[in-house]
């Protein structure tokens, strides 16, 4: 799952209220203690959240002017998923929300919002066990 946020900017960085920077993906776990790949299962057939959308994974894109990309300026949480319900979320979210705010940036969505769009990849994708990624960074800079 990738989820893309605008936050607030630190000081001397650029501020970009009008662009996402949250992704959210899914990945499955298979092998050992795991069910098998369902055969001809492809990951790019998978659907992610990508600033504000659910889209094909095979077409989900971050710009290479993310701030996230360039300069590592963003935070990524993962959650566990085991029997189709996601383990421990609010212990992710909580440290999610707490690391945000050490590098002033603010989740695009709400809690409850992020906790959504979690449940719908996990149905979308029918996950079963994997893992449920976030990602909420400054997003691309285009004003220099």
């Amino acid at each position: 799952m990738c989820l893309w946020i605008p936050g607030l900017a630190p000081r001397g960085a650029s501020r970009n209220d009008d662009r996402w920077g949250l992704s959210i993906l899914t990945k499955p776990l298979y092998g050992a203690g795991f069910a098998s790949s369902p055969t001809g299962e492809n990951a790019l057939d998978s659907i992610a959240y990508v600033n504000g959308s659910f889209v094909p994974l095979s077409e989900a894109k971050v710009s290479i002017l993310d701030r996230g990309f360039l300069f590592a300026d963003g935070i990524y949480e993962v959650a566990a998923v085991l029997e189709g319900k996601l383990v421990d979320n609010d212990s992710h979210l909580a440290r999610l929300e707490r690391s945000v705010g050490e590098i002033s940036l603010k989740l695009p969505e709400s809690r409850e919002r992020i906790v959504e769009i979690q449940k719908e990849l996990v149905q979308r994708n029918k996950l079963e066990n994997g893992l449920v990624y976030l990602e909420v960074t400054r997003g691309a800079d285009t004003g220099r």
